[in-house]
C-alpha cells in the first residue's frame, strides 16, 4: 500500500476500535505503515499492539495529517509501540499539523519504545486530557477516556516539536527515554517521572501549583 498498511483513513472519516487491537508487521510503500489518517479521525478505544511496522518514508506505524485526530486511550489494556520504523529509523507516530490524544488509567498504560516525530510545531500532543466535546480539527463527539494513568516513554522524543498538554497522570521516563522537543503546558497533577536522565532545554509554559518532577 502506498498509505496505511492496515488502516487509511481520510476526508472526515470516524474509525473506532473500541477492542484491544494488534497492528503488526504492515507496510507501506509511502507513509503510515499501520495507519494512515488525514482529516479524519481514528480511535483506539482500549489497547492496541503496533508491533514491527514499517513505511518506507514517514510513520513507521500511524501517519497523522492535516488536522487529523488519533485518540489512543489505554483503560484495561495497555497500547504498545515496539520494533516500528520509517525509513529504518525508529518510528512510532508521524505527525504533520495534527492532534493526537494519549489516555490511561490507573490500570493500563500507553508504552512508547519506538519515536514520536511532528514535522513542525503546528502539532498538538495531549496526555490524559478531556475528550473532545466539539468539532476540532475535525473531531465531533465525546468519549469515555481515563485521565490518571502513564505515558512511558522508552525512546528519544526529541523530534517531536509540536505542543504538549500535559493534563493528568503521568510521563514516565525509561532509562533511554527522553523528554517531547517542543513546549508544555502542564496541570491537574501531572507528574514528569525521570529514571537517571536530565532535562535539556525545553519550555515549560503555564505552570500551575498542581505539578512536580519526581
Amino acid at each position: 500500500n502506498f498509505a496505511g498498511g492496515a488502516v487509511c483513513n481520510m476526508e472526515d472519516g470516524l474509525i473506532l476500535f473500541d477492542k484491544i487491537h494488534d497492528f503488526i508487521s504492515n507496510s507501506s510503500a509511502f507513509v503510515g505503515g499501520a495507519i494512515f489518517n488525514s482529516s479524519g479521525t481514528v480511535i483506539l478505544g482500549d489497547g492496541a499492539n503496533f508491533v514491527n511496522n514499517k513505511a518506507d518514508e514517514f510513520g513507521g506505524g500511524i501517519y497523522n495529517e492535516e488536522k487529523g485526530g488519533i485518540l489512543l486511550v489505554a483503560k484495561t489494556k495497555d497500547i504498545l509501540f515496539d520494533g516500528n520504523t520509517a525509513n529504518g529509523i525508529s518510528n512510532a507516530i508521524y505527525d504533520d499539523g495534527g492532534e493526537i490524544y494519549l489516555n490511561a488509567s490507573s490500570d493500563a498504560s500507553v508504552i512508547f519504545n519506538d519515536r514520536i516525530v511532528s514535522k513542525d510545531n503546528t502539532s498538538v500532543l495531549n496526555i490524559n486530557a478531556e475528550s473532545p466535546q466539539s468539532q476540532q480539527n475535525g473531531m465531533i463527539f465525546s468519549i469515555d477516556m481515563p485521565r490518571t494513568g502513564k505515558i512511558v516513554l522508552n525512546e528519544d522524543m526529541s523530534g517531536y516539536m509540536g505542543t504538549v498538554n500535559l493534563c493528568g497522570g503521568r510521563i514516565q521516563l525509561g532509562e533511554n527515554g527522553t523528554l517531547f522537543g517542543g513546549n508544555y503546558n502542564i496541570k491537574n497533577y501531572a507528574v514528569i517521572d525521570m529514571i537517571n536522565t536530565t532535562i535539556q532545554e525545553h519550555n515549560f509554559n503555564k505552570l500551575t501549583a498542581d505539578y512536580r518532577f519526581d
